[in-house]
C-alpha cells in the first residue's frame, strides 16, 4: 500500500490519528522513500493532502528529526501559504528539524525571502 493510502485524507478520516500512525511507521522502518513520497505531496494541489503530509513530517520529526530534516528548505517554502494550516504547520516542521539544519534553514532563507517578514530577522 502507497504511503499516501494512508494519511487521513486518503481514508477518509477527519481525525489525525492516521498521520500519526503513519509517521510512527516510517519513523520505526526508517522508509526514506515513503518519506520522500510524503514530502513531495507538500506541493499537492489538493490542500487536504499537503496537509496531511505536513503532519506525518512534523510528527516523524518530533520522532526523529534527522529523518525531517532534509525538507527544511520545503517547510520554509510552505511559511508563504495562503492556508494558515500550511503556515503553522511549516513552523512546527521547523521546530522539529535536526540540530545539524540550520546552516540549510539559513541558505534556504535567501531563496524562499523570509527575510520580507517585518521584524523577522536572521
Amino acid at each position: 500500500m502507497s504511503v499516501l493510502n494512508k494519511i487521513a485524507y486518503s481514508l477518509n478520516r477527519r481525525d489525525e490519528v492516521p498521520n500519526e500512525q503513519l509517521a510512527a511507521e516510517l519513523a520505526k522502518t526508517k522508509n526514506i522513500k515513503g518519506i520522500r513520497k510524503i514530502a513531495e505531496n507538500l506541493d499537492n494541489a489538493n490542500q487536504n493532502i499537503r496537509a496531511d503530509c505536513l503532519k506525518v513530517l512534523y510528527e516523524l520529526g518530533y520522532t526523529n528529526p534527522r529523518l525531517a530534516s532534509p525538507y527544511a528548505a520545503q517547510f520554509l517554502s510552505l511559511l508563504k501559504a495562503k492556508n494558515n494550516r500550511l503556515v503553522w504547520g511549516a513552523m512546527i516542521s521547523l521546530s522539529t528539524v535536526d540540530a545539524r539544519a540550520p546552516v540549510t534553514i539559513v541558505a534556504a532563507d535567501q531563496c524562499a525571502g523570509i527575510a520580507e517578514i517585518p521584524g523577522m530577522s536572521l
